[in-house]
């Protein structure tokens, strides 16, 4: 008879064990399940690392007929340039629609030397027909006043190599 008590007692224990596992098991799926969701929310609403965008450059040679270039979100067209390492450069940058990266792509040098970052960042600028672009890019000084001149100006080129390239403005 004892036996018999034991038995239903080890039962009811098992049942109640069972019980409580299973309903740990949905609060730790749910919990997870929200904890998830929670964190991969924000980053489904931050745009691509790293947007880019074509535009449309002219291209010629010293004393030669330009023609219209058209530079893929992929850079696909600057190969025209690449006798110019500056010009190339510039091109293949200048796909970026963040100005910080254009600026970045400068390795720390934006601000001390002349490099193929500030003429991205001038023809960004331009082609946005936003002179903030500039500032925003990390220019400052001289090199910050001759962007934003530059990329208002009426008309713009850049010699080098041989080449000379124009890039309109925005609302050209």
């Amino acid at each position: 008879m004892f036996h018999g008590r034991v038995s239903i007692r080890r039962r009811e224990l098992l049942v109640v064990t069972a019980g409580v596992v299973a309903t740990l098991a949905v609060v730790t799926y749910l919990a997870a399940s929200s904890f998830l969701t929670a964190i991969s929310t924000p980053f489904s609403r931050i745009p691509p690392a790293n947007p880019a965008a074509g535009y449309e450059l002219e291209i010629g040679s010293e004393g030669g007929m330009a023609v219209r270039v058209a530079i893929g979100a992929d850079g696909a067209g600057c190969d025209r340039l690449v006798a110019s390492e500056r010009l190339y450069t510039a091109c293949l940058v200048a796909v970026n629609l963040d100005a910080r990266l254009i600026g970045a792509s400068a390795l720390g040098r934006l601000n001390s030397e002349r490099t193929p970052a500030l003429d991205a960042l001038v023809w960004r600028a331009r082609l946005d027909g936003d002179a903030s672009v500039c500032a925003e890019g990390g220019l400052s000084g001289d090199f910050l006043i001759e962007c934003e001149q530059l990329a208002t100006a009426d008309r713009y080129e850049v010699r080098d190599s041989g080449f000379v390239v124009r890039v309109p403005r925005a609302s050209d």
